[in-house]
């Protein structure tokens, strides 16, 4: 039962706080985000609880650890999109025919195949929005903001109308991180 439980948990990133009720199994990513574990039903998604994973006997590091070989398993396209010269911005394809709801698709930036995928397209350091639980996009970090304006209002519109916003702050990658602008 524990390994048909593994197979379907997943990585998403959600805001810092405001969560009530039983405690879900999640790790801070900085100060204002946390890496939640879903489990994939089919027809959507939902928190995994510390109680459930206790009950299989399922550790921290053994669940993050299988929920991010589920979602580098799905091999998610990540498709670059030019903004000016070599910049860019780059976002995940997610295909219903996947059979997992769009809400892992944040929890690509926790996988080290799309980690490495986003810094060959987009350099060692870049910066990153994540206006949804189910949206995120990455883009040069030698791109200034006000060239990213276009970007930056498609991102506000996402955060604006999406019923799980993460944030509206833009965020760095940098050395394996996720850093927010006060940390």
């Amino acid at each position: 039962m524990s390994e048909d439980f593994l197979a379907k948990v997943y990585p998403s990133i959600r805001a810092a706080g405001g969560h009530e009720g039983e405690p879900l199994v999640m790790r801070a990513l900085n100060s204002r985000l946390v890496a939640v574990l879903t489990l994939e039903d089919g027809g959507g998604s939902r928190p995994v609880t510390w109680a459930e994973a206790q009950a299989r006997g399922l550790g921290e590091e053994e669940l993050f650890a299988r929920a991010i070989a589920n979602v580098e398993r799905l091999e998610i396209p990540l498709t670059f999109y030019p903004l000016a010269g070599d910049a860019g911005y780059v976002h995940p394809d997610w295909d219903e025919e996947l059979g997992v709801s769009s809400g892992v698709l944040t929890g690509l930036l926790l996988s080290p195949r799309a980690q490495a995928m986003l810094r060959e397209q987009l350099g060692e350091i870049f910066r990153v929005r994540i206006p949804g639980h189910d949206f995120f996009v990455a883009f040069s970090a030698d791109i200034p903001l006000s060239d990213a304006q276009e970007l930056e209002e498609y991102c506000a519109e996402i955060f604006a109308a999406t019923p799980l916003p993460v944030s509206g702050a833009v965020f760095t990658w940098e050395r394996g991180e996720l850093i927010a602008p006060e940390d």
